[in-house]
């Protein structure tokens, strides 16, 4: 197997490792209630950025153009879900995020919404144009 694209093969674990792990620990520790085992509650909401810690550890671990390549593309089709989300709720298919504005998308006021599909927008272009076919 070709690994010219790798800079290391092997994982590096340090303190930051180390910290989320104990703070992951604390975080489930403190969804027992008396005895009673952890809900499903409190391991969904630790669970995602646990898991996205260590995609970017691993994306980031292979650095280069690969790294570089695969942020660019989750962000285009993060803001493409979200312009999808944002305009099923104009239309009335999903709630809004906001009693008194019809368009949150997944955030809870339009102004950060607004924000992050103008950026997103933005970066998708600029990505469409630099490295079209």
């Amino acid at each position: 197997m070709d690994r010219s694209g790798l800079k290391d093969s092997r994982p590096f674990w340090g303190l930051t490792d180390l910290l989320l792990g104990v703070l992951c620990v604390l975080y489930l520790i403190s969804g027992t209630r008396g005895g009673e085992p952890v809900s499903v509650v409190a391991i969904e909401g630790a669970f995602p950025y646990v898991a996205l810690y260590f995609c970017a550890k691993v994306l980031f671990r292979a650095g280069g153009r690969v790294a570089h390549a695969a942020v660019l593309c989750s962000l285009c089709v993060w803001g493409a879900a979200e312009s999808v989300k944002g305009l099923s709720q104009v239309f009335g298919h999903t709630p809004s995020g906001h009693s008194l504005f019809g368009m949150t998308g997944s955030f809870s006021n339009p102004g950060p919404y607004g924000g992050f599909v103008a950026v997103s927008c933005a970066v998708s272009l600029g990505y469409l144009v630099r490295h079209r076919a």
